[in-house]
């Protein structure tokens, strides 16, 4: 995850593996509901900076800064072990050419620090700040991660994991209590989720219907 600051708009920005630049963008309804309607992850839209990883693996993140400020950074959930720092050409963290990780006797944290980007003489970025993290996905849910200065949250730093999608699946927009929906503007619909609706206006989702009985009376000869 490499993010930036559009100092042109003043938002935050947010490459996952490479791909472009987005902000971060909450959806009207809650991806967590879409998801355990049955959307997927690749159908959430592509501001929701959403990546999906699978229930019960180990997962490494490396946050890559290209700002000349150090940020700190959080998961929600999730408590991960710091396993590298430091500085390095963005071409060699794509390239997994970092030095050593340390995997024995690494900190525990649910907030790191992203060191500031390293700059040349006429205060240009030369080389990107990292830290390396690994945790285990073992907490099926949908889970922001995001810089932990709140008008940077705001102006959209952060990026989506959906944590276990196939177990979202299974549980169903039903298995969340009612006072997450209480939150929801219209709880009915939410509860619904984007799948409920695609089911029927006959999308992706959609189930064949049986034939609809004839509401008349019959009369007997």
């Amino acid at each position: 995850m490499r993010f930036n600051i559009n100092t042109t708009i003043g938002t935050g920005i947010v490459s996952l593996d490479g791909r472009d630049f987005q902000i971060l963008v909450i959806p009207d309804e809650p991806p967590l509901l879409s998801i355990a309607s049955g959307l997927t992850t690749a159908e959430l839209p592509a501001s929701a900076n959403a990546r999906a990883i699978k229930y019960g693996d180990h997962v490494e993140v490396v946050l890559m800064n290209d700002v000349i400020e150090q940020h700190p950074f959080h998961l929600h959930s999730h408590v991960a072990w710091v396993v590298g720092s430091g500085h390095a050409s963005a071409q060699d963290v794509y390239n997994n050419k970092l030095p050593a990780l340390k995997l024995k006797g690494a900190m525990v944290r649910d907030v790191y620090t992203v060191p500031p980007c390293e700059v040349d003489a006429k205060g240009v970025c030369v080389n990107v700040g990292y830290v390396v993290l690994r945790f285990k996905a073992d907490n099926p849910g949908v889970w922001m991660m995001h810089c932990h200065v709140d008008w940077h949250m705001a102006i959209g730093m952060g990026m989506v994991f959906v944590e276990g999608e196939a177990e979202l699946h299974k549980k169903g927009p039903k298995a969340f209590s009612s006072s997450l929906l209480s939150v929801c503007k219209n709880k009915s619909k939410q509860s619904e989720g984007e799948a409920g609706r695609r089911r029927q206006q006959g999308g992706p989702y959609s189930q064949s219907k049986k034939p609809a009985r004839d509401s008349k009376k019959r009369t007997s000869k």
